[in-house]
């Protein structure tokens, strides 16, 4: 995945970032193809991507959260600390 964020606006780049977000659809890819739509000026496909690295990595903050709480629960309060600054991270980028 690192060397395709080198490359990602040549076209060979594009191709091969195209097959790391089908094989990873992590909100991470689905940014640094927003990227690439963006400096090709697809506007709407580079807003698309946005919106879905948005919602999977919202959802990452809940799951981190809930987890925290099991942790805490579990009497692992170092690990629920790890989870709960995480999740808040995460949060920090929406707001």
């Amino acid at each position: 995945f690192l060397e395709v964020r080198e490359d990602r606006f040549s076209s060979s780049g594009c191709e091969r970032l195209q097959s790391a977000v089908l094989k990873s659809p992590e909100g991470a890819s689905y940014g640094v193809r927003g990227d690439v739509f963006a400096k090709q000026q697809e506007w709407d496909r580079a807003i698309e991507d946005y919106e879905r690295a948005k919602i999977i990595d919202s959802r990452l903050e809940q799951t981190l959260r809930q987890r925290a709480k099991w942790h805490q629960a579990a009497g692992r309060s170092d690990a629920a600390k790890k989870d709960t600054d995480r999740a808040d991270r995460l949060q920090a980028l929406f707001d």
